[in-house]
């Protein structure tokens, strides 16, 4: 009488299968995963600058609107002045210690911040935009970079590589112009 079934050989080496297969593929999904998690963070709080923007607007018309006018109507848990934030790729970290930085924590765990120099949006140029920085994991953690935001006087978000081409920081009066390679590998428009 003939038995059908597997050897304790054949399924050693089928687990062993499953076992490199796995050893490629969790780590992978793991990270998509955080990616996913960190590019949502990063894109609620840009929107809720945006929306800021748009009622700072509503309330008190044109002229130039200071980020610390838009900054009122965020929802935020804090402000801090102790640590420091990653910087986007390819520039230095934000030290919330200095004077002319302002960091917020969050609601989400994320950071926020802009500094006090480059802070304006004049609303009568089209081209005129203020930047801000979000890092997803917060203050004092140097493992995710953030992201470089730029919000337009109609409440429009970019990146610093997808910046419309001299975009006008108005009290800088300085252009910019987008810069490959400055997003974080975690951030997408998608």
């Amino acid at each position: 009488m003939r038995r059908f079934g597997f050897t304790l050989a054949e399924l050693l080496i089928a687990l062993l299968v499953l076992g490199v297969i796995a050893t490629f593929t969790i780590p992978k999904v793991l990270n998509t995963q955080q990616s996913s998690k960190y590019n949502s963070i990063a894109k609620e709080a840009a929107g809720m600058m945006s929306e800021a923007l748009l009622v700072e607007k509503a309330l008190n018309g044109g002229g130039q609107i200071l980020i610390e006018d838009i900054r009122q109507h965020v929802n935020y848990v804090s402000r801090t002045t102790v640590g420091t934030m990653d910087g986007n790729p390819g520039s230095g970290n934000i030290s919330c210690s200095n004077a002319s930085n302002r960091c917020y924590l969050l609601h989400n765990g994320a950071a926020l911040a802009y500094g006090t120099l480059i802070n304006c949006i004049d609303t009568t140029n089209p081209l005129s935009a203020t930047a801000f920085f979000i890092d997803p994991d917060g203050v004092g953690d140097d493992a995710v970079d953030a992201v470089a935001f730029y919000i337009y006087n109609s409440g429009r978000l970019r990146t610093r590589e997808t910046i419309e081409t001299n975009t006008d920081l108005c009290t800088a009066n300085t252009n910019l112009n987008p810069l490959a390679s400055s997003d974080p590998t975690w951030f997408s428009w998608d």
